[in-house]
């Protein structure tokens, strides 16, 4: 009997490209080994289009050529990746997409001198319309009503039960220098809230948006993924899900080496390598990346009946 095809594509950010991860427990690598070990007749295979630092990108140029996926790049645009896939959409059964935080600039969230105005103002534009772009713009590239779309919210970075004397040296990977700010207030403290801003604004907007798009579309292929991160669960807490950076500005990350050769290859900026050298800082760990497949689990039970 011959197996049954089921391919995956993954398109976005650091986040489905699995930033600083080994292969194995990346989100669509835990998707397909679950398929796998109920269903050994599949025959699971997935596209990465993903790539760290990518952009929505609505409105933007197309056309750049693809990096590493670990050296953080605004291009191609998460729209551009859509529009380069050249398998057979109609054959694609599942799309892991998400979008918005490089838009609002990762650099901007973890600056203590960003207002919170600034934040909703940015999140709402990025992470609910331009998205809403970009999930209309899918929709329409993958017309087969059998194709389900997996659209991931942010995980929160930093809370307030982050250890506030890592911030700092958490920043200096962003070149944001906290020891020189000229702010009256704690500016670790404004930065935290700044993530936590960020995270509780956008998850609701990137919910409404699937919502919307669903609706406007008279379809339900759209389907939120949130995983279920706490406070105790960001950077720098007992319990983290999240790589942060050590003191000695060393990243945490399994893929240090093999990311630091192609940083060296693709980046010739050298204050931008010095980032592409530590950039799982703030991204999910293999506990984080769990998490992003549990919240998963479901969907794929109830639209696949895996």
């Amino acid at each position: 009997m011959p197996g049954i095809k089921f391919h995956i594509l993954v398109i976005g950010d650091s986040v489905p490209w699995g930033q600083g991860l080994k292969e194995g427990v990346k989100h669509h690598a835990l998707v397909k080994e679950w398929i796998l070990k109920f269903h050994p007749n599949f025959t699971v295979t997935h596209e990465m289009l993903a790539h760290s630092g990518a952009v929505i990108g609505v409105n933007a140029p197309t056309g750049q050529p693809f990096l590493d996926g670990e050296v953080p790049a605004a291009f191609p645009s998460i729209l551009d990746q859509a529009d380069r896939f050249q398998s057979d959409p109609a054959q694609t059964d599942l799309v892991i997409v998400n979008g918005g935080i490089n838009d609002v600039d990762i650099r901007r969230i973890f600056n203590p001198f960003t207002k919170p105005g600034q934040i909703s103002s940015l999140t709402r534009q990025h992470c609910f319309v331009d998205l809403k772009v970009l999930l209309h713009e899918l929709h329409a590239r993958f017309p087969n009503p059998k194709t389900r779309f997996l659209v991931c919210s942010y995980h929160l970075v930093l809370s307030r039960e982050s250890d506030a004397l890592r911030i700092p040296t958490f920043c200096a990977v962003f070149g944001i220098d906290l020891a020189n700010s000229l702010l009256s207030l704690n500016p670790a403290a404004r930065v935290i809230a700044n993530a936590i801003q960020f995270w509780t604004e956008s998850n609701p907007l990137i919910a409404d948006a699937v919502d919307q798009v669903n609706a406007e579309t008279s379809s339900k292929r759209f389907h939120l993924v949130k995983p279920p991160f706490t406070a105790g669960n960001a950077a720098f807490t007992k319990d983290p899900w999240v790589y942060g950076i050590k003191l000695n500005l060393q990243p945490q990350d399994e893929v240090i080496a093999e990311r630091r050769q192609v940083c060296i290859r693709d980046e010739p900026d050298f204050l931008d390598r010095e980032l592409c050298f530590r950039a799982s800082a703030g991204h999910p760990n293999p506990k984080g990346a769990g998490a992003f497949f549990r919240a998963t689990f479901p969907i794929l039970k109830r639209e696949f009946g895996l």
